[in-house]
């Protein structure tokens, strides 16, 4: 199995040495509706962490330093349409936000050429405190959601929906947090995507804000014919399954039409007739906030290129992992992905992932 492995990268950085850059730019995805300005705080020892704060707090406050931060951009739609630009594609973000969160993002978006002249400036910015906690980074997120809260499909314009009938993939993300219009717009996104043979592909993102809400989520949008390819994680596949396990992917795979694809610190999995796996990179880890939406971009790329699944989640796990093993937090370009497959070595397969697949 190894070796089979490595000749998938072996063949994927030769696909990607060799594509033209020029028709990866014919490639057009567009990523609705979030963007948030995130701050991330690096906290070593939650139980230490914890002690210094409530230490802090009852001295009547103060300053507790030591502690390493960062300012990146934020939002599934926003992250996804900057690392697929970084890619080549022609990647478009729609979204609302403040005056102050446009210069924002266009500073973020400026090195990648990803549109933002679909952005609206008439609402307020999202914002996050990220902490990223242990030598896993797991991280505990405290949210202002600002004018993602309420992003339905009439908040589209007629030049949007333009934008979206000529390309060749649109994305909706991060339903938990758009809690007034995350369904309406991602029924009626999808729906008006299909008419024009546009490809569909949802990203919840945490949905535990509104599990009173999943019902509806699944009958109207996961359930639906118009809907072609799911992206979970852990996380969000046990809110949604009630366990983060493959076999429970795999289940939920039964119950839907569209392909499911599940992704993991080690390994991904495609779900459609059968179930392809293939394991992640062993890179040291500098951030996990922002991982899924790198591999989001990866696996629509790899979509869009026609790859077969083991290429695509080949593709998916290498820039995830790029990323989070970037010190920086910058997304990879094609010829950073070619230097990456190329020599960053694979994680093993559990082998109770492995002989589930079977």
């Amino acid at each position: 199995m190894k070796e089979l492995y490595e000749d998938v990268k072996r063949e994927l950085s030769q696909i990607l040495a060799a594509r033209d850059p020029r028709e990866t730019r014919k490639l057009h995805v567009v990523c609705t509706p979030s963007f948030y300005l995130d701050h991330f705080v690096q906290v070593n020892d939650l139980s230490s962490f914890c002690s210094a704060l409530q230490a802090k707090y009852a001295s009547g406050g103060g300053n507790l330093p030591g502690f390493v931060q960062s300012v990146l951009s934020g939002g599934g739609a926003a992250n996804t349409a900057i690392a697929l630009s970084r890619l080549g594609l022609s990647s478009h973000f729609i979204g609302r936000t403040s005056e102050l969160g446009h210069h924002v993002l266009k500073f973020f978006a400026e090195n990648s050429g990803v549109d933002i002249a679909h952005v609206k400036t008439d609402g307020r910015l999202g914002q996050t405190l990220a902490l990223e906690i242990g030598e896993q980074r797991i991280n505990v997120m405290l949210n202002d959601v600002g004018s993602n809260y309420d992003f339905a499909f009439d908040s589209l314009r007629d030049t949007d929906l333009e934008l979206i009938e000529n390309s060749e993939l649109v994305t909706v993300h991060d339903w938990g947090t758009n809690v007034v219009g995350g369904t309406d717009l991602a029924v009626k996104t999808f729906a008006y995507a299909k008419q024009y043979n546009v490809k569909t592909y949802f990203d919840s993102a945490d949905p535990s804000p509104r599990v009173h809400d999943l019902t509806e989520l699944y009958e109207s949008v996961i359930a639906s014919t118009n809907l072609d390819m799911m992206s979970l994680n852990q996380n969000e596949l046990e809110k949604h399954t009630g366990e983060a396990t493959l076999e429970r992917a795999i289940a939920f795979k039964h119950r839907v039409v569209s392909r499911v694809d599940y992704h993991t610190p080690w390994f991904a999995a495609s779900i459609d007739d059968g179930v392809t796996l293939f394991p992640a990179f062993g890179v040291e880890l500098h951030r996990s906030t922002g991982a899924g939406d790198a591999w989001n971009s990866g696996n629509i790329f790899g979509e869009l290129l026609g790859l077969a699944p083991e290429l695509r989640l080949c593709l998916a796990n290498a820039v995830a992992g790029y990323y989070v093993s970037s010190r920086r937090g910058v997304h990879p370009t094609i010829d950073d992905l070619v230097a990456f497959v190329k020599t960053e070595k694979l994680r093993p397969l559990p082998a109770e992932v492995a002989n589930v697949a079977k």
